[in-house]
């Protein structure tokens, strides 16, 4: 009995751990990522005031930036409609790798930031290479 109890509180304790965003984003390949979240980050120098964060959990490695730019940029063909529609001039597509620590699942990411030109054109700036 004691051992049962403890994989059920094992288990429940995994599977918080574990647990998965609600929403999906649909690609235009057919793929989905999940939304980790959205938001608009305000910064106090530089000459971005605020720029709106779309963070999602990607299944690449971080350091296949050739792949993670390729996603990247299918997951801004489909919010570019929103920043389009937005007054923000500055947007950053957030893919985040998770790794499970037990107890935590700990996010580790890149921030892709899209700036509106003057002409109403974005402009893709990558993350630097570490």
């Amino acid at each position: 009995m004691r051992r049962t109890l403890a994989w059920l509180v094992l288990g429940a304790a995994a599977a918080f751990a574990c647990g998965s965003a609600t929403e999906r984003l649909e690609l235009p390949s057919g793929k989905s990522v999940s939304v980790l979240g959205t938001g608009v980050v305000k910064f106090t120098s530089g000459a971005v005031r605020e720029a709106a964060l779309f963070k999602y959990e990607t299944g690449l490695d971080l350091s296949d930036r050739n792949a993670l730019r390729e996603e990247v940029n299918e997951v801004w063909s489909v919010v570019r409609p929103s920043a389009e529609r937005s007054q923000l001039s500055s947007w950053l597509v957030s893919p985040q790798h998770a790794v499970l620590r037990f107890p935590v699942r700990i996010h580790t990411g890149v921030h892709y930031s899209f700036t509106r030109q003057p002409d109403g054109s974005w402009v893709l700036e990558e993350p630097a290479a570490e």
